[in-house]
């Protein structure tokens, strides 16, 4: 029988049940396991994950646990620069894809500048995130436990403004909320476009932005 002690940091904790949060977890196994096994054992997906430490040292979640291991894990970092010590790059401008009962936020998303998509299937959406290095945003943990998922955020709230305002405090956005830079519609950036907005609204609207994907004005 091994033993190894888990420490969850911050918002990971929100997992847990409440005696176990905040504090050293010892677990046991027999025969061989990694730390994303283990992690996910208690409740925890992966997916939240961005750093973990073994003995102190930065390790993958593949890495194997040996008996008397110790293991640290953090959410993912937006703001600090951990390149030079996590195996994963944070991402500076991120990305999201949700699951498809969450299209109000995406929508909210967007209108807060955040490079969104939305209303793809569950298939669809694992393939997309991996390969465009996207933040999955479900209330549906099973999809965070997809073995290709390597980024994703469990939601607590079940309102669209609530959900938005979870996602900006959790990942630290504050600063990079630019309303308005996006089409609500397409997800297209929106910049200054030769494109002209029929007159009606140029009679009442002194400043505008339109998309030159979809023609839509804002």
């Amino acid at each position: 029988m091994n033993q190894a002690t888990l420490r969850f940091y911050e918002e990971l904790n929100d997992h847990l049940p409440a005696q176990q949060r905040k504090r050293d977890i010892a677990v046991s196994w027999v025969g061989d396991r990694n730390a994303k096994q283990l992690i996910e054992s208690i409740g925890v997906p992966a997916a939240e994950i961005d750093l973990i430490l073994i003995n102190g040292e930065p390790s993958p979640l593949e890495a194997t646990v040996h008996d008397g291991d110790r293991i640290s894990a953090y959410p993912m970092f937006e703001r600090l620069d951990i390149s030079s010590i996590s195996p994963g790059t944070p991402k500076r401008q991120p990305r999201f894809i949700l699951d498809l009962n969450l299209q109000k936020l995406g929508r909210t998303l967007r209108m807060l500048g955040f490079d969104t998509i939305y209303g793809l299937d569950r298939h669809a959406i694992v393939t997309l995130a991996v390969a465009e290095h996207r933040i999955i945003l479900t209330r549906n943990p099973s999809l965070l436990k997809n073995e290709k998922v390597t980024h994703g955020i469990l939601l607590h709230e079940t309102k669209a403004e609530a959900q938005a305002r979870e996602v900006v405090h959790r990942l630290q956005l504050e600063s990079l909320v630019q309303p308005f830079a996006r089409c609500l519609e397409c997800n297209t950036p929106l910049a200054s476009s030769a494109l002209i907005p029929r007159d009606g609204v140029k009679s009442w609207a002194g400043e505008y932005r339109c998309c030159e994907n979809c023609g839509k004005c804002y």
